[in-house]
């Protein structure tokens, strides 16, 4: 059950709010309060932009492999790589809002991926394919920073 105001987490036998005080027994209107707690919504949320990010990357690296010739292999291999980071993505984004026991630590495990990504762009993708990267590691400091919201949320699921 989550507070039908700020969507944080409550057990049955709170009657009030920790986060903001609110009755736990309200009735939230339907219209403004989803279902789903607010930190897996906003991680749902964020891993669908990163999505985005890594297909926009690949596109790019994939279009300038084949556009430039030299090292246009390996800058589509790296543009290929990316586009299984997007796929990968999309798939991760389902699975958070449907049952994902272990999601915190799968983070916290996730900082060596992001920084070999980083540098595999960095050196062989080039500098654009680095956004994709600095924006996975902020979403990887955000459940990390909501580690205990989130696994309220896991728990109650």
């Amino acid at each position: 059950m989550f507070c039908p105001n700020c969507g944080a987490p409550l057990n049955g036998s709170q009657r009030f709010c920790a986060n903001c005080g609110a009755p736990a027994g309200q009735t939230p209107n339907p219209s403004s309060v989803s279902q789903v707690n607010p930190y897996l919504a906003e991680l749902a949320h964020r891993e669908k932009i990163s999505t985005s990010i890594w297909i926009v990357v690949s596109c790019i690296q994939i279009l300038a492999a084949m556009l430039v010739s030299g090292t246009a292999m390996i800058v589509l291999i790296c543009g290929l790589w990316n586009l299984y980071a997007g796929y990968s993505g999309i798939q991760q984004s389902k699975k958070i809002l449907t049952s994902w026991p272990d999601l915190v630590n799968a983070y916290e495990k996730s900082r060596n991926q992001i920084i070999f990504n980083i540098l595999l762009n960095a050196v062989i993708g080039g500098i654009i394919g680095v956004i994709g990267g600095i924006y996975d590691m902020s979403t990887r400091n955000y459940v990390l920073e909501h580690r205990n919201e989130i696994n309220a949320a896991e728990n109650i699921k």
